[in-house]
């Protein structure tokens, strides 16, 4: 009975230092600490802009390059929505492959015209490859939230109360 006992003992403490030895933590080698006359050297906060996704372009159309050209997606969204016959103004927003569309529409169109239209609205700015779903919106001051976010003047906590206003209701 003693054998058995003094067996599962050393087991157990050979277990144990097993557990001990794996479980330790990574040593990392010790970084180099400054002299008293060299002063802690702050870390590398210099920030690379994002590069700027460039439009779709076909024969005519100017280029990124080209001076007067829009200078983001969303200008050339906005640009090309702004040709629409029935469409006054437009501002875009494009967040991720989202874009957020708000128009200013002639006044004298019936709810169904301003469906067609958004609906079309929506299908030329899906045709950038930067862009997979559209939200659309007739209502000015939806269009102003999308201007008043797209020049800073709003919080980024609007853009998520923007969704949740424009998504369709399934």
């Amino acid at each position: 009975m003693l054998g058995r006992f003094k067996i599962f003992l050393i087991s157990g403490l050979i277990v144990l230092a097993l557990l001990g030895a794996s479980c330790a933590p990574a040593q990392r080698p010790l970084e180099p600490s400054p002299t008293r006359n060299e002063a802690p050297q702050a870390p590398d906060m210099r920030q690379v802009p994002p590069a700027t996704p460039q439009p779709p372009t076909q024969p005519g159309q100017p280029t990124p390059s080209t001076p007067g050209a829009p200078a983001t997606v969303a200008d050339t969204i906005a640009d090309e929505v702004a040709r629409i016959n029935g469409v006054e103004s437009a501002n875009v927003l494009v967040v991720g492959r989202t874009a957020f569309i708000g128009c200013n529409l002639d006044k004298e169109m019936d709810d169904g015209q301003v469906e067609r239209l958004k609906d079309d609205i929506a299908d030329r700015a899906r045709n950038f490859n930067q862009v997979t779903d559209c939200l659309v919106s007739a209502d000015p001051d939806v269009a102003e939230q999308i201007r008043d976010i797209s020049e800073g003047r709003s919080t980024p906590d609007s853009i998520g109360d923007l969704y949740n206003r424009l998504k369709p209701q399934r």
